[in-house]
């Protein structure tokens, strides 16, 4: 009888630590791959905001900075985690001020199409470099009229300046949760602003120093997941 209450007390307790294991143990769960889905996506952003440029000129100038407005949109894939790119097309306005009591300003707008390479530093910061091609729309100079008024006439002045514009654009970008972007970009311009040759009113100049364009701009978006 002793044996089999002895018996009997092993069994329960070979139970009872069986029974605790399965309690400590965690769960094991399945393996679920990782994909790339949320983050391998195509978005379209509209963009508004703001432009400073002022060209670079190897001879000293009275120069002054101008400012004005850009909007447009952007086509975003984001490739990966860590990189993606972007096609844009954005109207810019840019151009110079001349100093001085006889100055006057020059307002050049383009049509800006810029293809970026975006390396994402973490999911709110994004950095971006590539090249861009402007198309001029038009170019108009903005004078001091001769006259007792000091009034401003318009002169037209597209047939001086190239009627594209290749340059290097850089920015850096942040995204909020809610797909608000704000993003400084520069571009550095690498073709000539005006042409070698110009001519005006009705005499043709060698043109040694034609300029090239410098832009900054800070701009707001929006961004639509397709």
């Amino acid at each position: 009888m002793r044996r089999i209450i002895l018996m009997a007390a092993t069994l329960l307790a070979a139970l009872g630590m069986q029974a605790q294991n399965d309690l400590v143990a965690p769960p094991t769960m399945p393996e679920t791959p990782i994909t790339t889905e949320d983050v391998s996506a195509t978005y379209i952003k509209p963009l508004i905001g703001a432009t400073f440029s002022r060209p670079r000129y190897d001879s000293p100038s009275r120069l002054s900075g101008k400012w004005g407005v850009t909007l447009g949109g952007e086509m975003i894939r984001r490739v990966n985690k860590y990189t993606g790119f972007s096609l844009g097309a954005i109207y810019s306005q840019q151009g110079y001020k001349v100093e001085g009591s006889s100055g006057g300003k020059m307002n050049i707008n383009y049509l800006n199409f810029p293809l970026l390479l975006n390396v994402y530093l973490a999911d709110e910061i994004c950095l971006k470099g590539g090249v861009q091609l402007g198309v001029l729309l038009s170019a108009e100079a903005s004078a001091k009229a001769d006259n007792p008024l000091g009034s401003y006439v318009d002169i037209d002045m597209s047939d001086v300046h190239n009627s594209t514009d290749w340059s290097l654009p850089v920015a850096v970008c942040i995204t909020t949760e809610i797909g608000l972007d704000f993003e400084f970009r520069y571009n550095y311009g690498l073709s000539a602003l005006e042409k070698d040759r110009i001519t005006l009113q009705g005499q043709t100049y060698n043109n040694d120093d034609p300029g090239y364009n410098n832009v900054f701009s800070l701009t707001i978006g929006y961004r639509f997941k397709l």
